[in-house]
């Protein structure tokens, strides 16, 4: 029987990824992210850490830090952590005019993935931006992968001022341009942004807790349909702003941050078999027989016999 398409209706594999993504049709299986403004990392290294062997952030798949204040002199062996890859974007003196503060840095699972890249970036005296593709072990079929837009906008201004409206340009510039070129990824978009907003219907604020005294600051821009729980953690040595961690709400049984098992199997194949059968047919069996001892004679046929298989039958590793 054939099914009427309802006039005017878009259609294609494309277009239905986009409409269950944005209407909550799948649940998806979202990073863990620890979100912090550090206001200077290189001094607060062993707090940090500590707090990601802490068991709230054992297992979290990124780590995303604003004003890093690294600079040329820092290396990243330095700022390396077990565990982790960073990837960082230090603040350009000649493109801000400013000689300290500012930075951004992304601290990758390794459990989480290995495949990643620095897409584009833009550092600007009033705003610092960071996109970075992230390719999972694991990803449901309905995403090809994840981008992480790292945002730094300095300005603490009011949000009609004309300076803000640029940086906010600038954002959903960056947001669209993202979503254009990667129709079937998952786009988040977190940071510090101050006065700063992102004004895009489809996406919706996680942060719901204060980072700064009384407001808040740090901000996690993601779809509505991929809903985060916000946790308030402990300041990162003497930062002014509180660590923020994000949870997703559908987050399932199995744990997305473990590498896929590799899985090893023999090929007994005829062939094998009969090359196996030659070497135990061509075998000189009275010499297992020359040590009295039943036990030495058992360990050695048995290390011979295990010798022989690895030998003629061929092994296959499959992940």
């Amino acid at each position: 029987m054939l099914r009427s398409k309802i006039r005017g209706k878009r259609s294609g594999v494309r277009q239905r990824i986009k409409d269950c993504k944005y209407h909550g049709k799948i649940k998806l299986n979202l990073p863990t992210i620890s979100l912090t403004n550090a206001n200077r990392i290189y001094n607060k290294l062993d707090e940090l850490e500590a707090l990601v062997n802490s068991k709230q952030l054992r297992n979290c798949c990124c780590l995303a830090i604003t004003e890093t204040w690294l600079d040329s002199t820092h290396t990243d062996n330095f700022i390396s952590i077990s565990g982790y890859t960073s990837i960082r974007q230090d603040r350009d003196p000649t493109k801000t005019n400013k000689q300290l503060g500012g930075g951004l840095l992304l601290y990758i699972n390794d459990n989480w993935s290995n495949s990643y890249s620095v897409v584009s970036n833009h550092i600007a005296p009033d705003i610092e931006i960071m996109v970075v593709k992230v390719r999972p072990y694991w990803l449901p079929r309905e995403i090809a992968c994840v981008f992480l837009i790292i945002v730094y906008c300095p300005l603490f201004d009011c949000p009609t001022s004309t300076k803000v409206k640029e940086a906010v340009a600038r954002i959903h510039d960056t947001i669209e341009s993202t979503e254009q070129q990667n129709p079937a990824a998952a786009v988040l978009v977190l940071g510090d942004f101050n006065s700063a907003s992102v004004k895009l219907h489809r996406y919706k604020q996680n942060v719901t807790c204060t980072t700064r005294n009384d407001k808040t600051l740090d901000k996690c821009y993601a779809p509505k349909a991929f809903e985060y729980k916000c946790f308030k953690m402990p300041k990162l040595g003497a930062s002014d702003h509180h660590s923020v961690l994000l949870l997703p709400k559908n987050h399932r049984l199995t744990d997305h941050t473990s590498r896929p098992k590799k899985i090893t199997k023999q090929i007994w194949s005829a062939e094998n078999i009969s090359k196996l059968q030659n070497c135990l047919d061509d075998t000189e069996w009275s010499i297992f027989f020359q040590n009295p001892s039943v036990e030495t004679q058992a360990e050695q046929i048995t290390d011979y016999l295990q010798y022989c298989v690895d030998q003629t039958i061929h092994s296959q590793t499959t992940s």
